[in-house]
């Protein structure tokens, strides 16, 4: 088995079965060089991505076990996970309409 962590990971929903899937950077890469939006996960699923202002789905079981199986530091594990998590929580809350009362000016 391979090591993940010396590897970018990224999250990312699949539009197909609507799990959150894990993504190394090379994958990454081969995806985007192909241009077809298919990137392919740990657990070997081919994952078609969803726009990245969708919300993340239910986490791909067969990923985190992977990547839970493979030993690096706990810190350096989460950080990776979580800063996907916290950019695309970044970026949907920049598109999200701001709610206003009726006749109330625009904020700003």
């Amino acid at each position: 088995m391979s090591s993940y962590s010396d590897e970018w990971l990224l999250s990312m929903t699949c539009a197909a079965d609507g799990l959150d899937h894990l993504v190394t950077a090379e994958a990454m890469a081969v995806g985007q060089v192909a241009r077809t939006g298919v990137y392919g996960a740990l657990c070997g699923a081919q994952v078609l991505s969803t726009s990245m202002m969708t919300p993340p789905g239910k986490r791909c079981r067969d990923c985190r076990a992977i990547f839970t199986a493979t030993p690096s530091p706990p810190s350096q594990r989460s950080d990776v996970v979580w800063a996907c998590r916290v950019w695309r929580h970044v970026l949907s809350a920049a598109k999200a309409p701001t709610a206003r009362r009726p006749g109330s000016p625009p904020p700003g």
